[in-house]
């Protein structure tokens, strides 16, 4: 669990708490291709059960306006996957992102990852930038298939970084 809330300038970060589940999984949807609700609201809640620390959110005045939701490897428990990050739209470029990335890769360290990966289709490929000043570098290109969250046939970026 991550022991406290990051305070910034007008929200705070800290790990989701169950109640803020829904209003997480519907800020997801906004990047998610093919994604059920109900099944978003499912996989955070799984998340949330099994890796704590890498389910983040930032809350401005008691409404959630950012998430970002990972997992660790189930074959390699040094490898951390960063699935999602999201920022509502008014909230976008003042520092929000890079708050929840933090807490995430703090999350990640505690859980004893070296390793974190992530994937974005080419309809993100621009968030890449963003996570290359966190030292994230594109290691694969491939297509979706099976990709929870991303259309099968879309071209996905594999990007990494060593904590």
């Amino acid at each position: 669990m991550i022991a406290a809330s990051i305070p910034t300038a007008d929200f705070s970060v800290a790990q989701l708490a169950t109640p803020q589940v829904p209003q997480a999984a519907a800020l997801l949807l906004a990047i998610n291709d093919d994604t059920a609700y109900s099944d978003e609201c499912a996989w955070l809640l799984h998340c949330l059960t099994r890796w704590p620390p890498l389910q983040v959110g930032a809350v401005d005045h008691g409404q959630l306006v950012g998430v970002a939701s990972g997992a660790v490897d189930e074959r390699d428990p040094g490898l951390g996957w960063s699935h999602d990050l999201v920022v509502s739209a008014s909230y976008q470029h003042h520092g929000v992102g890079a708050a929840l990335l933090r807490a995430q890769l703090q999350g990640f360290r505690l859980l004893g990852c070296s390793r974190i990966r992530g994937q974005s289709p080419t309809r993100l490929a621009s968030a890449i930038a963003f996570f290359e000043h966190f030292g994230f570098r594109v290691v694969d290109e491939t297509t979706a298939a099976g990709f929870p969250g991303i259309a099968d046939g879309t071209r996905v970026f594999i990007t990494e970084c060593a904590l």
